[in-house]
C-alpha cells in the first residue's frame, strides 16, 4: 500500500482491495496477477523507488 506514484501518493488499501474484488471470482493466482498490474500501473514513470514487495492471498473456501 505504499507504492509511491510520479506525484508521491501512496496506492493505498482502498485501491489494493479494489483490484482484489474485482477479480474475487477469478483463480486466487489470476487476481494477484491483477493486484500487482494495478500497483505497477500506479507506479508507471515514478521516481520513487521500489525496495520491496511481499504478497499473500488467501481465500476462504468455507467451513467444514
Amino acid at each position: 500500500v505504499e507504492a509511491r506514484d510520479v506525484a508521491g501518493n501512496q496506492i493505498g488499501t482502498g485501491h489494493i482491495i479494489g483490484a482484489l474484488m474485482a477479480h474475487c471470482d477469478h483463480p486466487i493466482l489470476d487476481a494477484t496477477k491483477q493486484m500487482i498490474q494495478a500497483v505497477e500501473r500506479h507506479i508507471a514513470g515514478s521516481p520513487h523507488k521500489r525496495d520491496d514487495v511481499a504478497i499473500v492471498n488467501v481465500r476462504f473456501l468455507g467451513q467444514d
